[in-house]
């Protein structure tokens, strides 16, 4: 029989069943559970540029170190230490084979004068600082030969190694070479053909997806005690691992919830980004308290979505002017508003009320500043704002205080007093109520008053001829004095 008609044994079929069964279920726990998160997140604007991660990733006894970034943002590794104990050389005094100090995502950089390597038994570290007996700047370790090199324990405490490991040694014509997919000796192969500058053999290829994440759910939500679940879509991600990832606007790892919907009403007010994240066995950093930018091993990151989580808040309102008064002829009332809130990504509406504050219109500030109230007869109104998310509109004849009845509402502090009157001349006459005054020409002075139903408009006094030509005039609101000591006899 040809081999390609043999039929497979039992043991093959099942173990062919069984991974099958295995993706089935690792693709429902990564995408089917729902989970109610309840998180605390700061108050700072989102900022998603991610530190990059830098191992060591070749080895030569000529002294030559090769280094690669890992992560996906540009690293200054000016400062970084190499260590052999008992030597030690920073990055930026060493000569540079290929590469720079500034390493961009996947680049490589080489330094040739770390002239202490012993191919038969040593350790090599890099640390992010010179305090060489502590584990918090040291980020990545490897020992050959035998375990227990002086910085062993420390590489064991920054959990970058294993107590008791080590890589076999490699002689003088081979250099040791980094798979890039672990902390393990397993990870690290001595090669007769060194690829210094470029990258290794046997480098393990990195070709997960986080894929995109959208959502369909407002992701400015009301602070108000109630849920407002987000639910959030995956697609276009690939990898053997799975899952959510929720930070601050500074990438710091606050939850790592299973699955969708996040209900984030409960963390107050402030900014959170979630995020999904695929990766390989073997991904480092992933817990709550770290940075994004202590994730390594082969993974990668979906967008992030932010969500913005305010209290609402009715601020004040204002004319453009920064008045809170407007007095005009009615049917030409006509102004542009403005207001302050400390929650501008809720909704902002204008109320128009009767001077008993009952609910006459409404306006989206969001529709622009300008008021157009010509329509409405002589009277007063009020100007309110409003701040809400998710409400039904306001009913006519409503008080005002309606608006601030529920928890995810408040109206402003102040209000805007509109004027919409009929001009009125009124009644004009000297302090005392006379309408006659004489006196030597040169010394006219004397006070005016009147009387007016359109108080709130402009009222000016015009001084005419006795043919009524006008020659002069003065504002009232300048006050009561007129002097026209300077016109001659008439």
């Amino acid at each position: 029989m040809e081999p390609n008609n043999l039929p497979l044994s039992n043991v093959w079929k099942t173990f062919f069943l069984f991974t099958i069964w295995q993706q089935a279920l690792r693709l429902f726990n990564s995408r089917l559970q729902p989970v109610l998160l309840l998180l605390v997140c700061s108050y700072f604007i989102p900022n998603a540029n991610l530190n990059a991660q830098v191992v060591i990733n070749e080895i030569q006894p000529n002294g030559t170190v090769e280094l690669k970034n890992t992560g996906n943002a540009t690293v200054n590794v000016a400062g970084y230490w190499l260590c052999d104990f008992p030597a030690y050389q920073q990055v930026s005094s060493s000569t540079l084979q290929c590469g720079n100090l500034m390493m961009a995502p996947g680049e490589i950089l080489t330094v040739d004068n770390f002239n202490t390597i012993d191919p038969a038994d040593g350790e090599m570290g890099l640390y992010t600082n010179n305090s060489f007996g502590s584990s918090s700047g040291l980020i990545d370790y490897v020992e050959w030969g035998s375990t227990g090199h002086e910085r062993s324990v420390l590489a064991v405490n920054a959990g970058i190694w294993t107590t008791g490991d080590f890589v076999p040694a490699f002689s003088a014509g081979q250099s040791l070479e980094y798979d890039g997919d672990g902390n393990a000796p397993s990870d690290w192969a001595a090669t007769s053909s060194p690829t210094i500058c470029g990258e290794n053999t046997n480098a393990v290829p990195c070709t997960v997806e986080g894929g995109t994440i959208t959502t369909t759910d407002p992701t400015s939500i009301c602070v108000d005690g109630n849920p407002d679940p987000i639910d959030v879509t995956v697609m276009g991600s690939s990898g053997t691992n799975g899952g959510w990832i929720i930070t601050d606007d500074a990438n710091n790892i606050l939850a790592l919830p299973a699955a969708p919907p996040f209900d984030l009403d409960g963390a107050g007010a402030g900014i959170c980004i979630i995020w999904y994240i695929r990766y390989e066995d073997g991904l480092m950093g992933k817990m709550e308290g770290n940075n994004l930018s202590d994730l390594s091993g082969c993974f990668d990151l979906s967008n992030g979505i932010t969500v913005i989580r305010e209290v609402p808040d009715g601020g004040r309102v204002t004319l453009a002017n920064g008045d809170t008064t407007f007095a005009n002829c009615a049917g030409n009332i006509v102004f542009d508003v403005t207001h302050t809130t400390t929650a501008p990504n809720l909704s902002y509406w204008y109320i128009i009320t009767d001077d008993n504050d009952n609910i006459l219109a409404f306006h989206n500030s969001a529709d622009g500043p300008t008021l157009d109230l010509s329509v409405a007869p002589p009277g007063v109104c009020h100007i309110w704002g409003w701040n809400y998310r998710g409400l039904p509109d306001p009913v006519m004849g409503d008080p005002i205080s309606t608006l601030a009845d529920d928890d995810c509402e408040d109206i402003s502090d102040n209000f805007i007093t509109v004027y919409r009157e009929v001009p009125d001349g009124g009644r004009v006459t000297l302090a005392n109520g006379d309408t006659t005054f004489a006196n030597c020409a040169g010394n006219i002075v004397f006070d005016v008053t009147h009387t007016t139903t359109a108080p709130n408009l402009s009222y000016w006094y015009i001084i005419t001829d006795d043919n009524d030509n006008i020659l002069a005039f003065h504002n009232s609101a300048d006050g009561p004095t007129l002097d026209l000591s300077v016109a001659p006899p008439g």
